[in-house]
């Protein structure tokens, strides 16, 4: 049988050959175009439907003409140009552009011309993989309904999360639509429609597609600004520092950033060019330069084009002793320049994260949004972003991705959910998609989130940005020999928090081996806002799911519980909650940390909880549910409120100020130690 398969898919990759030299010639065509793919489920009537679409969108498919040699049909002549069976939906369309009726075309004869649309068809072989979700059924039985001869490959995963394959054969057609408008309208049209199985982007329409999530600055840091004019050196500036780290954990995170023997984590800087510059060496292997020095550097101008890649690397990547350390630096930088062919843009973005199937997750860093192009800035409906090529990429991937919240724009309001036209941003609600935005004061008890950034929906249930890092002026190598700074933006929060999800993968590969539980793990660590701000609600906290990350938390050992109950953290395993124990708004089990915050008056305090997130809709949900965490604010938890560790410890809560729950508990899980829990639960 496996042998029969890769027969199979021989022959179409070498009938694809030939369907690709047609697709080449529309590749060189200048007008503008739009690409549509089709994922498997009824694919010629897909086409069919699609055709239609566009035509009445106002674009005229082309057509070609063909004369029938003797045995032919058209049918076999709709095969000979790629086109899937079975072909009778596709009769519908050549009787239309024949003007002609479909029974007629069972007697065209040999040596007739008649009319086949020509949408210059090629084919792939695709594998995509899928998190088992309520959903993932009914897609997979859409994909095979036509074929039957896939290879799926099952596998187990952390919290019985079973990811599933499929090898399959995708269908390409690229449609020229003469003009910007008409291609876009197209566009909306196919994204915007219930056709199952396809997806599109738009080829050759320039706009203004691409965000960079930073600004210009004309701040300098003087103590680096002279020290570069006089060819003296500084003391690295360490950009952990603007961090406000739990003073407990912090050493978790400085002796795990100075381990040589972790694997270094891949880091996918999707974003503008990156130039090889002596403070990433190694991180970018032999691009970048081997000799460096401090003494040789120069101040300019901060420019977003041209520098911004540079800056987000180094947050991440800066070395030790080139005046700068980053997040993480022991790391492998790879770079994918959104600008490089800026007319196919998302067909490319869409290209490249399919490209990726290592089975370890890579960290993928957005620090940018692309406008899905439109008249509007927002879908009507939700399901679009799924029918564009790239979300139908991010939809199957394995890769966490870190994205930075888009910038407010013309100084309005704006709110991230699934209909917002900006990629990947729209996609907070999938569980491989973080948001990230910025606070401008991120001192624990008086963080302030940016108002130049886009949040969540408060009043909705599911919220799209989730965690804030720091931002402000930040100053860093922008080349070789060239510093600048930038005014901030939540590019370099988003850039600070993949720095800290490698380091988080590089110590516990193992149980960061899937994307649901690095975003849920990076919401859970993270510090609250507080709830009341002069006296007043703080209406800054349902704008985010979590809160500021810290990634001092976040390097503590994810398989134990952690607690504070006096100075320092302790791991123990917990078992249990004693009976009768109650938290308003949410189930005892399903608690994934339990804080002691200030309250609203002074000198009080309040219980903080984050908790697994309870649906109460049929709305999309994360794979597992490890998608945005639910935040319970002054939540009311039993007075007497008591656990069990395994070892058959009692500790009452009251007691504690910090409870971090293993995120993957399942209350009773002890190592053969039951008979003392059970005696010690009264």
């Amino acid at each position: 049988m496996k042998l029969l398969q890769r027969v199979f898919f021989a022959v179409l990759m070498i009938l694809s050959a030939g369907h690709r030299t047609a697709s080449a010639k529309a590749e060189m065509r200048d007008e503008p175009s739009i690409v549509i793919t089709f994922d498997g489920g009824k694919v010629s009537e897909n086409i069919r439907d699609v055709i239609h679409l566009l035509e009445l969108s106002g674009i005229s498919v082309p057509s070609e003409q063909s004369v029938l040699k003797k045995g032919d049909t058209v049918c076999s002549a709709l095969l000979h140009l790629g086109y899937p069976e079975p072909c009778n939906p596709m009769l519908q369309v050549v009787a239309r552009i024949n003007a002609r009726s479909e029974e007629s075309l069972a007697a065209v004869a040999a040596g007739e011309t008649i009319l086949l649309p020509s949408i210059f068809l090629s084919t792939r072989k695709r594998e995509t993989t899928r998190y088992r979700t309520e959903e993932t059924s009914t897609y997979m039985d859409n994909i095979t309904k036509n074929w039957s001869n896939f290879n799926f490959k099952v596998g187990g995963g952390i919290e019985n999360k079973i990811v599933t394959t499929v090898t399959y054969v995708q269908y390409e057609a690229v449609v020229p639509a003469k003009t910007v408008h008409l291609a876009r309208k197209g566009y909306d049209a196919l994204v915007e429609s219930d056709i199952k199985n396809t997806s599109a982007s738009l080829r050759g329409v320039i706009g203004s597609p691409i965000k960079l999530n930073s600004g210009a600055s004309t701040i300098d840091k003087s103590l680096i600004l002279n020290a570069c004019k006089q060819g003296s050196t500084w003391t690295d500036v360490d950009y952990s520092d603007s961090i406000d780290m739990d003073a407990d954990a912090v050493r978790y995170y400085s002796d795990a950033r100075t381990d040589n023997t972790l694997t270094k984590i891949n880091i996918m800087l999707i974003d503008g060019p990156l130039s090889p510059a002596g403070n990433l060496y190694p991180t970018l292997g032999s691009a970048a330069l081997r000799f460096f020095s401090t003494k040789t550097c120069g101040w300019v101008t901060f420019e977003q084009l041209k520098n911004h890649a540079n800056l987000m690397a180094g947050i991440i990547a800066s070395q030790r002793s080139t005046g700068f350390v980053g997040i993480w630096p022991r790391v492998n930088i790879k770079s994918f320049n959104l600008f490089e062919d800026i007319g196919r843009v998302t067909e490319n973005i869409a290209n490249y994260l399919q490209s990726d199937n290592d089975s370890r997750p890579d960290v993928y860093l957005f620090a940018s949004s692309i406008d899905q192009l439109g008249t509007e800035a927002y879908w009507s409906n939700p399901d679009a972003r799924l029918r564009t090529s790239e979300g139908n990429a991010i939809e199957n991937f394995l890769n966490i991705v870190v994205t930075a919240a888009p910038p407010v724009e013309n100084g309005n309001p704006m709110v991230v959910n699934a209909q917002l036209r900006k990629f990947p941003q729209n996609f907070g609600d999938n569980a491989n998609v973080i948001v990230v935005t910025a606070c401008g004061n991120c001192t624990r008890g008086a963080a302030e989130l940016t108002a130049k950034a886009a949040i969540s929906d408060p009043e909705k249930e599911i919220r799209f940005v989730h965690v804030a890092a720091p931002t402000g002026i930040v100053t860093g190598w922008v080349g070789d020999t060239e510093i600048a700074s930038t005014d901030g933006g939540t590019s370099q929060a988003a850039a600070y928090v993949a720095g800290m999800i490698a380091g988080m993968i590089a110590k516990y590969p193992a149980y960061y081996a899937y994307p649901p539980i690095i975003k849920y793990r990076v919401q859970i660590c993270s510090w609250p806002l507080p709830s009341f701000r002069g006296g007043e609600i703080n209406e800054e906290v349902g704008k985010i799911a979590a809160g500021v990350v810290d990634p001092g938390v976040c390097l503590l050992d994810p398989s134990k519980t952690w607690l504070k109950r006096g100075n320092g953290w302790e791991a123990i395993d917990f078992a249990q909650w004693e009976k009768d124990v109650t938290i308003d708004r949410a189930s005892p089990n399903n608690a994934l940390r339990i804080m002691r915050v200030p309250g609203a008056l002074p000198g009080s305090a309040e219980w903080r909880v984050y908790s697994k997130r309870e649906y109460r809709s049929s709305a999309r949900r994360p794979a597992q549910g490890l998608g945005s965490i639910n935040q319970i604010v002054d939540a009311q938890i039993s007075a007497s409120a008591a656990f069990v560790t395994c070892a058959g410890e009692r500790i009452k809560l009251s007691d504690v100020t910090d409870l971090l729950f293993v995120t993957t508990n399942n209350p009773g899980d002890c190592p053969a130690v039951a008979e003392n829990i059970t005696s010690s639960v009264k």
